[in-house]
């Protein structure tokens, strides 16, 4: 952020109010501010994609705490892929919210989205094993026999999406092993 504030004058407005958000968010904690400030950037500048995931991050990460409900971060990231559908995090996220939602038709939905527009990340890897994990659980064997040869980043996903949102005993078992690898 100090960096970033070196050179705020030559970043155009969204991105100037954008890293004034950030900048509140991380020094004070203060979530209100960083969500009045988000939502003030997309109401000015409907089009601004940084804008609309940066709010669509703020409610999915933070929404009990905002008093907002989980259905406003998806419709913020719906708003992020409506003005470029390519951006793969917004889906990634409305994946993570069908799982917990337990809205197998969407996820499904979701799995092939993201695959479509990133399939050789972490993170495709991470989508790629809970298809399997999640919706062709005779192959889950092998998803698990492979945590040994898996990179730190995808096991610590593994961990903290199944323990986050995981819907049952299964799913956090999930975690249990890929928290057991990274051991």
């Amino acid at each position: 952020l100090a960096a970033a504030r070196l050179y705020a004058g030559g970043l155009d407005p969204v991105s100037r109010q954008l890293l004034a958000g950030y900048a509140g968010l991380v020094r004070n904690g203060d979530l209100k501010e960083a969500e009045r400030t988000f939502r003030d950037i997309v109401q000015r500048y409907p089009d601004a994609v940084d804008a609309w995931f940066a709010l669509g991050e703020l409610l999915f990460h933070f929404a009990p705490l905002l008093g907002t409900p989980l259905g406003e971060a998806q419709g913020a990231f719906h708003a992020v892929l409506d003005r470029d559908p390519m951006f793969a995090a917004p889906v990634g996220h409305l994946l993570t919210i069908a799982i917990a939602e337990e809205d197998d038709a969407g996820a499904q939905r979701y799995i092939k989205e993201y695959l479509t527009i990133d399939s050789t990340s972490v993170l495709a890897d991470l989508v790629r094993a809970g298809d399997t994990l999640l919706y062709h659980r005779a192959a889950a064997p092998h998803v698990l026999a492979s945590f040994p040869r898996r990179r730190t980043a995808f096991l610590q996903q593994v961990a903290f999406l199944a323990s986050e949102f995981g819907r049952g005993p299964g799913e956090r078992s999930f975690a249990a092993r890929a928290v057991d690898e990274l051991w």
